[in-house]
């Protein structure tokens, strides 16, 4: 497969994500994440972008296109800031459990895409949408930051 080796990736930074949500306590769970996020918002947010990139790939095959079309510009900031007031009312447990579910869903049906959608993908600048690690790592930073190497 012409991964670039995002298989890989998307499952080293899923697995550390898990590795670390399975430490977390009550407390560790509602810490301040910064800019109003908690640990278990980040977790909601990172399970909403998850399911959000794998409907956008079913959307896409489902129109007959090799891979989905790039968004307006702008358009991430617009739904995380409508979807700010969500993921701060899922519980921590729910928002983890919502994530692992999503991450482990995206990342089966990106190993299992044809060669010729990860390479539409990467030609269209696409690149996030195979490699979700880079998104689940900014956040497992921010997590741990958020711990302040209480974890890690």
């Amino acid at each position: 497969m012409t991964d670039g080796g995002f298989v890989e990736a998307n499952e080293r930074a899923r697995a550390a994500l898990a590795t670390l949500a399975a430490t977390l306590s009550p407390d560790d769970i509602g810490a301040d994440a910064g800019g109003g996020w908690t640990v278990a918002s980040v977790f909601a947010h990172l399970a909403f972008w998850d399911r959000w990139q794998e409907a956008r790939w079913h959307a896409a095959a489902a129109a007959g296109l090799a891979c989905p079309p790039a968004l307006p510009d702008g358009i991430d900031d617009l739904v995380n800031d409508a979807l700010g007031a969500l993921v701060h009312r899922l519980p921590g447990d729910r928002a983890v459990s919502a994530w692992r579910a999503a991450a482990e869903s995206l990342d089966g049906m990106i190993a299992g895409l044809p060669d010729a959608s990860v390479q539409a993908a990467l030609d269209g600048g696409l690149e996030r949408l195979v490699d979700r690690s880079r998104h689940r790592l900014e956040h497992l930073d921010q997590v741990e930051r958020a711990l302040g190497g209480r974890h890690g």
